[in-house]
This record gives structure tokens, sequence and C-alpha cells, in this order.
């Protein structure tokens, strides 16, 4: 029997129930093949609640498995109100334990009911009712021979099932919030936290959904992974989000900023000042903190200001075809050489020179946002009005004679390519940085000065802001309170560095262990969690966790425990649940024989796990996704 006349019979079943306990009338529809079958065997039940009294879930026991509502449970409300009377409110079906309830509620007074009604009830808030659809008893094809299934029918059912779905989905997905709850709090307190922990225990899959939670309120689908990945790649295009590896060979130059060699168009070198990752989302986050607490005026006049200067670099750009040098202004030497797309939260860069030969200096939009409207309003009269954004004791901007004269062509560029009016405001958004293995690189020298301005208190927007001044572009730099940096740490690698202590209490570390609920979560969420083969690969894959990790910390036959090292924390010993998580059989046994096994032997050769001679026995056991037998309680 399909999903369709299965929930056709059971309509049939609570129509039935209904009418023959109000009137007790044996030619009602239904009455020969629902009613009286029970009352023969004498377990006929006339009133009484399904999630309680078991009777009336027995007798729909065989009308209460669909497809398309796994691991779920049908449940029959068939009760008498505070005034003894049995009534269409008394009477719904429903699908158990979700928020709010799904109910099929009868429509009508007495036994002239003729409809129903899809409804749900969300008894933890007001205790109301909300009617979703009508259906006619005679449009549902209910109490007929026909095998076809009417389209009012279908319609029925699949909302039923669409319901169920999205409200089982909410709840995984607010469940899954939840579990982040902790981290989010504790990073938007700290501003830096770690991840640290075994391998397989989640760490980097971790910090996408934390940065997806903190730089997207209204994202919701937390138990979709995919989901998460999808927004995770959306908010890294757009800015929001940076990833990196550290590594040994890693520097402040990769990090922060450096110069770096390339050959410009007489195949000469020359040196430029790049900015490294971390530099790079600071300044956007930095931007971003600047510009969304501007009033809405001058919001608009930097949009209107950034347009102006992108629309006025790709003019340039058109001429630099034509030519190798555009001139600025006839009074300097000063040539336009070229123009940079970059990175640190502008879209272009003006590069000038004076001659084939010198260095490049750049024009950036951050002084033009800055300046240009107060050049329009009279502000800036002349060069020494332009003032620099570094703290040194220059009285003046070093490039602003450049940017004086850029505002004057501008401005008169500005008559020619009038811009549209634009109402765009910034909102406020949050910046992570995710560091994967930051133990793998050396952590001072990476960060260099600019360690102690991670700190909470002394970022701009603290009560104690710090800043410093960076080595090859000399601006002043402050970390804003809108960035927030997560690491990842493994703890049983002890081939990396280790933390210092200066670092150290400027992050949070949180461990994150291996958990057996993870492993079961996982399989039961895949869509055919009911097949045998998942089935038997997720009771297999438990069983090996249980005999590797032990069914608790104390268990002291498990393979971990016995072969624990005396200085070595059990949780950081403890295989990730990850290795466990295999589509069939054959991938479980592809992880063991391919990742587990020499995981393993490799703590054994670092002197992390001891060894002990029955070891190969317990790998050949393994590399078949079978328990070694030695640890009885491996099945539990």
């Amino acid at each position: 029997m399909d999903d369709y006349n299965r929930f056709k019979k059971l309509l049939e079943y609570f129509i039935a129930h209904y009418k023959y306990v109000k009137s007790e009338d044996i030619n009602i529809k239904g009455y020969k093949e629902y009613i009286l079958p029970h009352i023969i065997k004498g377990d006929f039940v006339a009133t009484g609640i399904g999630w309680k009294h078991k009777p009336i879930s027995t007798m729909i026991a065989g009308l209460n498995c669909y497809k398309n509502l796994p691991g779920t449970e049908i449940l029959l409300t068939c009760r008498k109100n505070q005034f003894g009377n049995m009534g269409p409110k008394t009477c719904y079906m429903q699908i158990a334990e979700t928020t709010p309830a799904i109910n099929i509620m009868l429509v009508g007074k007495g036994l002239d009911v003729n409809e129903l009604k899809l409804s749900l009830y969300n008894w933890q808030t007001d205790k109301t009712w909300n009617d979703i659809a009508f259906y006619k008893i005679n449009d549902l094809g209910l109490y007929d021979n026909n095998t076809d299934i009417t389209a009012k029918l279908r319609e029925l059912f699949d909302k039923y099932v669409k319901l169920y779905k999205n409200q089982v989905m909410n709840n995984k997905n607010q469940q899954a919030k939840d579990k982040l709850k902790t981290l989010h709090d504790l990073l938007e307190h700290k501003k830096n936290i770690i991840l640290q922990g075994a391998p397989g225990t989640g760490k980097t899959y971790t910090t996408a959904s934390i940065a997806v939670l903190m730089c997207n309120k209204k994202f919701v689908d937390y138990s979709d992974h995919g989901k998460v990945m999808e927004e995770y790649e959306r908010l890294r295009q757009e800015g929001q989000i940076s990833f990196c590896t550290f590594h040994q060979s890693m520097d402040y130059e990769d990090f922060v900023e450096g110069l770096k060699p390339e050959i410009n168009e007489n195949n000469m070198v020359q040196y430029k000042v790049e900015d490294g990752i971390f530099k790079d989302i600071v300044d956007k986050a930095m931007y971003n903190l600047i510009d969304s607490h501007k009033t809405e005026s001058e919001q608009i006049n930097d949009i209107k200001t950034r347009t102006l200067f992108e629309k006025y670099c790709t003019y340039l750009e058109s001429k630099l075809v034509e030519s190798d040098s555009v001139e600025l202004y006839p009074q300097s030497k000063m040539r336009i050489r070229n123009i940079n797309r970059i990175k640190n939260g502008s879209a272009y860069s003006i590069q000038l020179a004076k001659d084939d030969n010198s260095p490049t200096q750049g024009l950036t939009i951050d002084v033009v946002e800055r300046d240009y409207q107060k050049f329009k309003d009279g502000e800036i009269k002349s060069y020494e009005d332009v003032k620099p954004t570094y703290s040194s004791k220059s009285v003046y901007h070093g490039n602003a004679i450049y940017y004086f004269e850029l505002y004057k062509k501008l401005k008169d560029f500005e008559k020619t390519a009038p811009l549209q009016t634009i109402n765009e405001k910034i909102s406020p958004k949050n910046y992570v940085l995710i560091i994967d293995e930051i133990n793998r690189g050396n952590v001072s020298r990476i960060f260099g000065e600019l360690i102690t301005l991670l700190e909470c208190d002394k970022r701009t927007g603290g009560n104690h802001k710090i800043c410093a001044i960076l080595p090859y572009s000399k601006r002043e730099f402050s970390v804003p309170m809108n960035l927030y940096v997560i690491g990842t740490m493994n703890t049983t690698d002890r081939s990396t560095g280790t933390i210092d202590y200066a670092v150290r209490r400027r992050f949070a570390f949180v461990t994150l262990e291996s958990n057996i609920d993870t492993i079961a979560e996982w399989y039961d969420n895949r869509e055919n969690s009911t097949d045998e083969t998942v089935i038997s690969t997720k009771n297999a894959a438990i069983a090996l966790f249980n005999e590797i990790n032990g069914v608790s910390k104390d268990d002291v036959n498990s393979f971990i425990y016995q072969h624990k090292a005396a200085d070595f924390e059990f949780e950081d010993l403890m295989i990730g649940h990850s290795y466990f998580m295999a589509k069939d059989m054959n991938a479980l046994k592809l992880k063991m024989s391919y990742e587990v096994i020499p995981l393993i032997k490799e703590y054994i050769k670092d002197g992390i796990l001891k060894s002990n001679s029955n070891d190969e026995q317990y790998f050949r056991h393994w590399m078949n996704a079978e328990c070694n037998g030695a640890n009885q309680d491996c099945f539990q």
C-alpha cells in the first residue's frame, strides 16, 4: 500500500471512529471495515488520547507507516470535552513531536461533519489554532472502492508532509544553532577563540557555522551543512569571511604587509607594499565600522565619491591603453603610471611615478572619501589642508599635493559624468578571520607587534585603544571591534610549535571532543537512513567507536585507555567522530584501513600511545570494520 492509500484509510478510520462513538450507529460508512473487527476482538476504545492511551494507537498501527514521514508517528485523539460531549474539537489526528502540533480536525456539528481542516496548534505560546487549509470530505474520495486517489487527497497529504518536514527541519536547525550558542557568545565576548582537539572532532567543520552565525543573523539552515557552506562562500566572496592556514614558512610579510617585487613595463624590478590577509580583512572591517556610524548624508556622499572615483579610474584606464602614462597636472612631472585594483577595501588605487625608473606612489580611495566633499565645500583650499592619516612628524600627507590636484580633476570630471542619486545606507557588519592549524606557524613572528591589538579593550571602540605604525606603509593600524578571529589547533600534533603565553592569553580555548552522538545523528539524518545498508554501517561504526574510544571516559577496556601514555589527556587521544562517518560498509573499511589505523600507528611511533602485543589483532579486525572482540561492551 502506498502512502496515499494508507493515508486515505487512516482518514476513513478517523471519521468512522468519531461518528460511531457519537451515535453507535452500525450503518455509518466504515463501520464494518474499521470498527467491527475491534468490537469482535473486544479491544475497541471509545475515547482516549493516542499518546497516553496506547489502545487507540494500537488500532491505527497498521496504517501508521509512511515513506514520506520517516521516524514519526500519527496519533489519534478521540476524547470527551469538559462537558462530556464528543465534538470535532476534541477529535483530531496529530503528527507526534512537532512544535507547533500538526493536526487534521473534523469540521461540523454532531454527525454533520462534512469537512476536514489542516491546522497548527502552538501549545507552548498562545495556544491558538492556525488553520492552514479546508477540504470537503466528498472531494477526498473516502469510502469508495476506486483505487485512484483524488487530487484533493493528494494535496492534503502533500501539505501534511510538507508541514511536518518543515517543522522537523526548523527543530533541527534550532538544535544545531543552540549547540553553537556557547561558541558564539564566547567569541562575541573575547573576540578571539581557538577550537582545539584531536583530529576528526570537527574543528574546521565547526568554524564555518560559527562564522556564518557571526556574519548573518538571519540565516537559519544550520542542520544542513551544504547550505551552511553555500552561505559561507557567499560571505567569503563579499569579503566578510577570510580563511588561511598557518604553516612553518609563513611570516609577517605574508600575513600583515610586506614589500613584494614586480617587473614594471620597462622590465625593471620595483617593490610595492602588498597587504596580507590580516590587514586586508582588518581594513574591510574598519571601513564598515567607520562608514556605518556616519550619518545617512555622510554615507551617501561617501558612496557618491567612491562611484565617481571608480568611474574616473575607468576613464584613466582607457587613456592608459593609448599611452604609457597620463599626466596628472601640467606643473608637475608626476604622471599616472597605472590603475590597480586592490584588496584593502578600495576598488582602485591610482599609481603615480616621477619617471620610468622611480617607484610608484598610490592615491587610494580612503583618503579621497575622507576629503573630497571637504574640498568641494571649501574646507580644503590647498594641499596643506590634506592631513596625514597616520601619526608622524609630517604636517600634511606625503602625497598631499597630488591628492589636491586629483580633487580638482575629479570636480571637473564630475561635471561631464553626472552620477545618479544614491540612497543606499551602509549597515554594520561583522567580519571573521579563520586561521586553520594556528599552531603550525610561529604565531608571535606572524602577528608581530599586532598581537596586542587583538585584545578586546585595545581595539578601536574599546576603552584602551592602541594603534601601531606599520613598518612598510607607515600607516596607523588598529583592529576594529567588528572583527573576530577563530583559530583551530590539533592538540595531538607535537611536531608543531606551541602557543606561547603572550598569544594564549589573547584567545579563549575551547576543546571539541569526539562524540558518539554526532555519529548517530549523521547516519539518522541521511535520506536513506532506514535502509539496511545504512543501519548496518551505523551499527558497525558505533561499535568500532566504542571499542577504540570506550563507551565512557572511564572504560578501562577501550583501546585508547589501555594504550594511553601518562602525560596525555584522554580527550586529546580519542579518535574523532568524523572518521566513523561513511556512506557504506566498504567506505567504513577504507576509513579504518587508511585513516584510523595509520593515525593510531603514528601515535604509537611518536610515543603518544603505548604499543601492546595484541595490536595487530585489533588492526586486522578493524580493517574489516569489525570489533576485535576483546571488549565485550563495544556493541552496546
